[in-house]
């Protein structure tokens, strides 16, 4: 099944999302999940990063939070909101 995690960050963490870049990275090239997509959300001005949305597949939604909870933005409070649903991939244009 996939689904959709959908992170906003503090509004004071730039400098801890930055800092933590590489670790989370490696963290989810690391993933034992399969990761479909991932990357970050942006402000308005298109550059800003603001938050994380991925898209995984799993057997179930405990399997994603224990994985988002392991990531390393989660771990040091640079997300502030986080959701996660189930996702329907109805249209594909690739």
């Amino acid at each position: 099944m996939l689904f959709a995690i959908h992170c906003l960050d503090y509004p004071d963490s730039v400098d801890r999302r930055l800092a933590l870049y590489d670790k989370h990275k490696a963290y989810l090239q690391a993933s034992p999940m399969k990761i479909v997509i991932a990357g970050p959300i942006l402000a308005a001005d298109g550059e800003t990063r603001i938050g994380s949305m991925q898209l995984v597949e799993a057997d179930d939604i405990e399997m994603v939070r224990r994985f988002n909870q392991g990531d390393p933005f989660f771990k040091e409070k640079v997300w502030n909101e986080i959701r996660i649903n189930g996702f329907l991939k109805l249209t594909d244009n690739r």
